[in-house]
């Protein structure tokens, strides 16, 4: 009877984060991409900025990083009109380019606490400049790197990005709706400035199998606790 409980209980919790993007890092409505150049990205901005029923947008890009030495997914960000919030566990977001965020997961295998420092480097041997951790988040960068897990990788300012890398260029924007408007006249418009290239928020292949798991009896509430979502 308690293995049937902690079973459904289990499987209750899985099928609620896999059907609440937020929990996993997703907390807009919609993104546009397959921006190949700043130009590009800047004419998609304008648009952006142009459609009515939009509340907010961020830029990001993603790229491997050495971070104290270890390879990793970091998303890059610059925010446009109005706000668009990321999941954030402890702390806050970096808003400065000598700041990171990074996923609960990278936090612990580095060592690193909020306040401390990590090294960003492109790679071996190359001057490596240092970021403060300023907070613990729930990261995702949607459709544009799915390497980027929810307890894994990093965040930092566009401008920390271009220090490193000064030509790399926004590859998608991720939207807020505006509540108050018609979200689908919105879509609407989004889809013919943007063709074939907005995408809805949806579950990630390994939340979709752990939900359709969710009733086997291997999987506990123990192994749960070491999912990365996890502090």
């Amino acid at each position: 009877m308690c293995a049937l409980t902690a079973a459904g209980v289990f499987g209750a919790s899985l099928a609620w984060l896999a059907g609440t993007p937020a929990a996993y890092g997703w907390t807009w409505n919609v993104s546009v991409d397959n921006f190949a150049s700043i130009p590009e990205a800047r004419r998609a901005a304008r648009m952006l900025d142009a459609t009515q029923g939009v509340d907010g947008y961020l830029g990001a890009v993603t790229g491997e990083l050495l971070v104290d030495g270890r390879r990793l997914e970091v998303m890059a960000i610059e925010q446009g009109k109005g706000t668009v919030p990321l999941a954030v566990l402890e702390g806050r977001e970096p808003g400065r380019p000598s700041e990171v965020a990074l996923g609960a997961t990278t936090l612990r295998r580095l060592g690193k606490h909020i306040g401390d420092t990590v090294a960003l480097a492109v790679s071996p041997g190359q001057l490596s400049k240092r970021r403060r951790v300023v907070g613990r988040m729930v990261l995702s960068a949607g459709p544009l790197d799915s390497a980027i897990a929810p307890g894994k990788g990093a965040v930092v300012d566009i401008e920390a990005f271009r220090r490193l890398a000064p030509e790399v260029a926004l590859q998608v924007f991720l939207v807020r709706l505006d509540p108050a408007t018609d979200r689908s006249r919105t879509i609407d418009g989004l889809q013919r400035a943007f063709p074939g290239t907005l995408v809805r928020p949806w579950r990630t292949p390994t939340l979709a199998t752990f939900s359709e798991s969710a009733t086997c009896p291997a999987y506990s509430p123990a192994w749960w606790r070491s999912w990365p979502l996890a502090p």
